[in-house]
């Protein structure tokens, strides 16, 4: 009787606790049947990443008129609208960054000619010259697929130290005898940093990526860049065409050995840090400070910083336009995306080398010279160099052009 009676409280907390979640049961009739439902089948959940999935449908061009189309070597790049890039080309070799229409960094595009590589061992080069010990090695998921034009491409989504979202990257090649291997000739290697975008903002960003792949993949024909020969009769004469810009022209033809008269030169000051000195023009204020392994001296006028000298030992080799970009980054980025408006470089005597930038932050401009002990101005280092920052105020610029370029001329280290 006990144990009918606890069997019957039993039924009755069931029956009440089954009221309260709202469940009921239902009894099939004698001639139903209930279908095995499997677990796949019910979930609802969206479980495939947009930008691979797109991927497995297959990239397009993109079909929106308001996209703009930019040339990088012989094939068509499109942006979305108010996008923009700036161009570095060494050679037949391209390195190009790509801003979104708030002038942030949104992607890398480096479009070269190379051997034969596998795969793995191409991004793995690549993704280790480009974030270094940032990239984690995890890749949570990754692909490759043909085209119908007869390039393939590999996509990987990276594992970023410090970041909220995934990095997508994208090979496109040719294929040799598999899609693991790359053919000899031209490969383009994207990096995406969608480090800017959340929620919805994020699947836009992606379908953008998807657009962007997708115009260098398909387009009618390849672009031909003109070459244009001349007829000459005599050997020509080589000439170094030195851009129409006040501070690489005055840099220029003082390292070529020409008179250049600096106005009251004489009556600037001697400056002195633990490193390094020079001297600037007596309304210019220095503050020098100790950087990682090297030495800054800051130059203002009237309180505003304008210029900025760095002076010390870089003990590895670096791309130049790497070092560039981590200059910009560092201590110009709130200015935002730039374009290079004119460049310059020149190798000293064999044994050193200087490039020189003018960058135009949407219309601030700003003056950076990059010295290194290397002969070869598209690599920085190993050894000695000097750094410098100079921003333009028009109503000076010409005057300014001849304070950097004398600041330069007596740098001692």
């Amino acid at each position: 009787m006990r144990k009918f009676i606890l069997f019957l409280l039993f039924m009755t907390i069931s029956i009440a606790l089954f009221g309260q979640l709202g469940l009921r049961t239902l009894t099939p009739e004698a001639t139903q049947t209930t279908p095995a439902v499997s677990p796949l089948e019910t979930l609802t959940l969206r479980t495939v990443d947009p930008l691979l999935q797109s991927f497995r449908d297959g990239w397009k061009e993109p079909e929106d008129p308001t996209w703009t189309s930019f040339i990088v070597g012989n094939r068509e790049l499109k942006l979305p609208q108010h996008f923009s890039i700036s161009t570095q080309k060494y050679d037949v070799n391209y390195d190009v960054r790509i801003y979104d229409s708030e002038g942030r960094l949104f992607g890398w595009l480096f479009y070269y000619q190379l051997e034969s590589y596998d795969l793995q061992e191409l991004l793995n080069t690549v993704v280790s010259s480009v974030y270094g010990d940032k990239a984690t090695g995890e890749k949570p998921f990754e692909e490759k697929r043909s085209f119908d034009n007869g390039l393939a491409a590999y996509l990987a989504s990276l594992k970023i130290t410090g970041q909220t979202v995934d990095f997508p990257s994208v090979i496109v090649y040719s294929p040799k005898e598999s899609l693991d291997v790359t053919s000899a000739g031209s490969v383009a290697i994207f990096f995406f940093e969608p480090s800017n975008f959340t929620g919805p903002a994020l699947d836009m960003a992606k379908s953008w990526i998807a657009g962007v792949v997708g115009s260098f993949v398909y387009q009618t024909e390849a672009i031909v860049e003109p070459v244009v020969t001349p007829e000459i009769i005599e050997p020509p004469i080589v000439e170094v065409t030195v851009p129409d810009d006040p501070f690489i022209r005055i840099i220029a033809s003082l390292l070529a050995g020409e008179d250049v008269e600096i106005e009251n030169i004489d009556s600037w000051k001697d400056v002195e840090g633990e490193y390094f000195g020079f001297a600037m023009p007596p309304e210019f204020s220095v503050e020098f400070l100790m950087g990682d392994g090297f030495e800054v001296a800051d130059l203002g006028i009237g309180g505003m910083i304008l210029a900025k000298f760095m002076v010390g030992e870089f003990y590895e080799s670096a791309v130049t336009t790497e070092i560039l970009g981590e200059i910009v980054g560092t201590y110009l980025g709130a200015f935002g995306g730039y374009s290079i408006a004119a460049s310059h470089t020149i190798k000293i005597e064999g044994e050193s080398s200087i490039n020189l930038y003018t960058l135009d932050f949407s219309g601030q401009l700003c003056w950076i010279a990059l010295f290194s002990e290397s002969p070869n101005p598209e690599t920085f280092g190993p050894g000695e160099f000097f750094v410098f920052l100079g921003l333009v105020d028009p109503t000076m610029k010409d005057q300014l052009a001849g304070y950097y370029a004398g600041m330069l001329a007596t740098l001692n280290f």
